[in-house]
């Protein structure tokens, strides 16, 4: 089956292609960063493509002249001559090669595609040759690269990682070198910069290998509406806290399509203060915090992408003063999150926050990132359905969020699957409270989701808890009906709480669906399982097969859904559906 149009854009019917995804054979494992390093040594790719080339294209080649007209026989050299010369509306065609450009800025409607079938990289770094050995180390004299090293919080660092906020990055034969903070502290795999003395240290012998630095903060910065950028590769950008490689502001209507976003010091794509976009296709991967990042960005699908290995830089997982995650949005209005792969990110998979509103999460694949698989924050409205979740430290977590709908999800192999939660924030914003982003947790619908056990993990399958001082929010607040959902415990015992509820300061752990029913009103249409060996709903969840055995009990068992949901799914609604993520 093919998920793509000749030309490289997306097929239409892509929720074959995703329910065919989701049948693979997946193997997945419980979250540990020692699982992430397949995906740090992945080398970047950049996607197939063969779009169309429109009449009065400009031509840029890495062996072309800037003083050429810019014609497919006589292209131009640089990506910036071409941008300078375009009119509003030129589609600008890259030949094969890499570009070594940077910091450009973009304020006219213009297209960014490679000439079809090849491939085109625009790189933040350059080759560094010349090198002194200065004992085991090696050095390179006149070093003048210079970045801001102040714009994150000394909070956001771990002491793994204290220099996380350095954009410098040094690369030898493609796999990163790791920076310390002293010459002293050059070994082997690390490189060191001495700003007052203007050298670049590396401690690894250059001597027939290829060596590059990042020289540049970003790619591109784009103030253009209806800009498109698709089937360009953007790698090693030094971007800081509030850049990416690619960065997008105060632009409307924008297409980001088949494009690779890998190792960048600090974020891949970012998007700041705009409405309408189309994010599709992407790769997200090894970006030094986050693969994708927006704030103030409304109207915006997010469909088709893979974020893998972002967090390179080992941000803190949680908190303001990080945002690490395979993608972070702040205050975004109308986000859909349709059919991505969040796969290893060492953080957050997917994380949306600060009075976001109205976001769609429906038929995603989130597996074995480090932290919280989807995490809704302090925020309101949002449908999170059909989502593979398999493998997280927690699989979704709510908190201080309202008119949130859980419906027909699978969660499996995460330390707790599904937890609830309020604390002390609250919103003053009188615009915000207005549309009901009271930044209290509050009428959360659980539904037709499968929650299957953790490895080993003593975890409940669901907690519902106020962390109020005073307490506000009782648990029997926060949901307004968890029902018809299905749980496997291959050991009643392990874990021995199926669900954590909380009423105050009291915690009611109930070991089974009846007493929860019995002290809550809650499941009434439930499905228990416990003490079988074999999972009893998937075809073979040893090998990630996490289609439903033939005659399965938990087959057309779930409730029917409301049309707003059915809509989300791709489904038609009144229709009969099975519990967890319908494959089709």
């Amino acid at each position: 089956m093919k998920c793509s149009n000749a030309d490289g854009s997306w097929h239409p019917g892509f929720g074959a292609c995703a329910a065919l995804f989701f049948a693979l054979v997946l193997l997945v494992s419980p979250p540990s960063v020692a699982a992430h390093d397949a995906i740090a040594t992945e080398i970047p790719k950049t996607k197939f493509t063969n779009y169309v080339i429109p009449e009065n294209s400009l031509f840029v080649d890495v062996t072309g002249d800037d003083s050429n007209r810019g014609s497919a026989a006589m292209p131009l050299r640089t990506l910036e001559r071409a941008i300078s010369v375009a009119v509003e509306g030129t589609t600008i065609v890259l030949r094969q090669g890499t570009y070594r450009e940077g910091d450009l800025f973009v304020s006219k409607r213009l297209t960014f595609q490679p000439y079809p079938g090849e491939t085109v990289w625009l790189t933040g770094s350059v080759l560094v040759d010349d090198w002194i050995e200065a004992g085991d180390r090696w050095r390179k004299d006149e070093w003048d690269v210079q970045f801001d090293n102040e714009t994150y919080d000394k909070r956001a660092l771990t002491t793994s990682h204290p220099l996380a906020g350095h954009p410098d990055m040094v690369f030898v034969d493609d796999l990163p070198l790791r920076q310390v903070g002293s010459l002293d502290e050059v070994i082997a795999g690390t490189f060191f910069v001495d700003y007052r003395e203007r050298k670049l240290y590396i401690g690894d012998s250059p001597q027939g290998r290829r060596v590059e630095a990042s020289v540049f903060k970003r790619g591109l910065r784009v103030q253009a509406d209806q800009t498109v950028i698709r089937g360009i590769g953007f790698m090693r950008y030094a971007s800081h806290r509030y850049a990416g490689a690619l960065q997008i502001e105060s632009s409307n209507h924008v297409i980001v399509e088949n494009n690779t976003f890998a190792w960048s010091a600090s974020t891949g794509l970012t998007m700041i203060i705009g409405d309408g976009a189309l994010i599709r296709g992407n790769t997200f991967l090894n970006n030094g915090r986050n693969g994708l990042g927006a704030w103030r960005y409304d109207n915006v699908v997010v469909e088709n992408n893979r974020f893998a290995g972002n967090n390179q830089e080992r941000f803190i997982l949680h908190g303001l003063v990080a945002e690490a995650a395979g993608a972070k949005i702040t205050v975004g209005r109308n986000w859909v999150f349709r059919d991505n792969l969040f796969e290893k990110n060492l953080a957050t998979a997917l994380w949306l926050d600060m009075s976001s509103y109205n976001a769609t999460i429906v038929n995603n694949r989130v597996f074995n990132n480090l932290s919280y698989g989807i995490y809704y924050e302090i925020s309101a409205r949002a449908i999170i359905a059909a989502n593979l979740v398999v493998g997280n430290s927690s699989g979704i977590r709510i908190s201080n969020a309202s008119d949130v709908k859980i419906y027909n999800n699978t969660l499996a192999r995460n330390s707790d699957n599904i937890w609830i939660q309020d604390d002390e924030r609250e919103n003053t914003d009188a615009s915000e409270l207005q549309r009901g982003i009271t930044h209290n947790t509050r009428n959360i619908e659980i539904r037709n989701n499968i929650l299957s056990e953790g490895d080993s993990s003593q975890n409940p399958f669901i907690v519902v808890r106020d962390y109020n001082s005073k307490p506000r929010m009782a648990a029997d607040g926060m949901i307004s009906v968890c029902d018809s959902n299905a749980y496997y415990r291959r050991n009643q015992a392990v874990p021995k709480t199926l669900v954590s509820w909380w009423r105050g300061s009291q915690e009611l752990r109930f070991a089974d669906l009846s007493e929860f029913y019995r002290f809550t009103g809650q499941e009434s249409h439930g499905v228990l399982i416990d003490d079988v060996p074999e999972n009893p709903f998937f075809v073979a969840e040893h090998i990630g097969d996490y289609r439903l055995k033939p005659g399965s009990i938990a087959a057309n068992k779930g409730e029917k859904l409301a049309a707003e949901i059915a809509e989300a799914m791709g489904i038609k609604a009144g229709t009969t559906i099975d519990l967890g993520v319908p494959f089709h």
